[in-house]
């Protein structure tokens, strides 16, 4: 089990601890979204954007329309989130 603890701020801030930033791929700008649970546990977990969300951005007025496969995605997330990993690790090019 992993625990970790944050101090709340006069601001109302926290930092959130190195460990649980590399677990969650927490990094600056992230959105963090609190999620109260009926047996009154809080979950705080990054907002993942749904195929919904990036359909809404690829089809954007003004904006040239993309065909990409589905392989094309797999293809373009898997490399994302390769640089991604490599930059978390301290690894950058």
């Amino acid at each position: 089990m992993f625990i970790a603890t944050s101090r709340v701020t006069a601001q109302g801030q926290i930092s959130i601890p190195v460990e649980v930033r590399r677990r969650m791929q927490v990094r600056t700008g992230t959105e963090l979204v609190w999620d109260l649970r009926e047996n009154g546990e809080m979950v705080v977990h990054p907002k993942r954007y749904t195929f919904a969300d990036v359909q809404a951005i690829l089809n954007a007025p003004g904006l040239p329309m993309i065909h990409a496969t589905d392989e094309d995605l797999r293809q373009a997330r898997g490399a994302f989130l390769a640089h991604r990993w490599k930059r978390s690790e301290g690894q950058e090019d």
